[in-house]
């Protein structure tokens, strides 16, 4: 089922119930992710945000440019439609309100929130 996409700086993002994908605009190169094979997602000060995943060579990762807030916006909320599926989640599928992702007009980064067993801020 399909929930949405964006497109931004060099990339199309496309989200679908099961799986996301990632598609360069200018090489036309694609990745394709299931939800449960993303471990989380966080902003970078750079201005995007950076997924991380899990592969045969353990966890690796790759930034999503945003060009600027409503960009970063747009990515962190189709992002989070599937937290829920993400293997360290921070946070639960009944607790996962798009509109509080935002404080003070600016998105909380709800990527530094603690994980249960885990001492450090997943980051």
């Amino acid at each position: 089922v399909y929930l949405g996409h964006i497109k931004v700086q060099s990339d199309v993002i496309i989200a679908s119930e099961k799986r996301l994908w990632i598609v360069n605009i200018k090489s036309k190169t694609s990745r394709c992710l299931s939800w449960e094979e993303i471990s989380h997602f966080s902003m970078r000060e750079s201005g995007g945000v950076e997924v991380c995943f899990f592969s045969s060579k353990g966890v690796k990762s790759f930034i999503l440019h945003a060009a600027g807030g409503l960009e970063l916006a747009n990515i962190y909320h189709l992002l989070s439609l599937r937290m829920d599926k993400m293997a360290n989640s921070p946070v639960g599928k009944d607790a996962i309100d798009h509109d509080s992702m935002y404080v003070n007009c600016r998105l909380k980064d709800i990527s530094t929130l603690n994980l249960p067993g885990f001492n450090n801020e997943l980051r």
